[in-house]
């Protein structure tokens, strides 16, 4: 049951407060998740997801193909980390919009 057009707001946040996540908040967990993952590793990890083999390189320079089943909980974990290293997860959004939606695009990478 949707709420009655016109009624005066009655709870939550005062209209302009900031909510919890803080522009300083979203770089702390950026920068945790890059310390977390960083490139290289995450490259592997895509690799090892798109493929489902690990290449493990032996002691005399010799590389041996190592074939492991895909997990979709490690993949949906590695998924999460890697959406959250570049910003914060897309959220979805449901609803009925009238007039123009502003789409706000940030560079990826380096």
């Amino acid at each position: 049951m949707s709420r009655p057009t016109g009624l005066a707001k009655t709870g939550g946040r005062q209209k302009g407060t900031q909510n919890k996540n803080t522009p300083e908040k979203k770089e702390q967990v950026e920068q945790f998740f890059h310390a977390l993952i960083d490139d290289e590793t995450e490259a592997k990890f895509w690799r090892y997801f798109m493929s489902g083999y690990v290449v493990d390189i032996q002691e005399d320079g010799t590389q041996r193909i190592i074939p492991i089943p895909l997990d979709p909980i490690k993949w949906s974990s590695f998924k999460r980390a890697v959406e959250y290293k570049r910003g914060m997860p897309i959220q979805p959004v449901v609803g009925k919009f009238e007039g123009e939606i502003t789409v706000k695009v940030r560079h990826v990478g380096h």
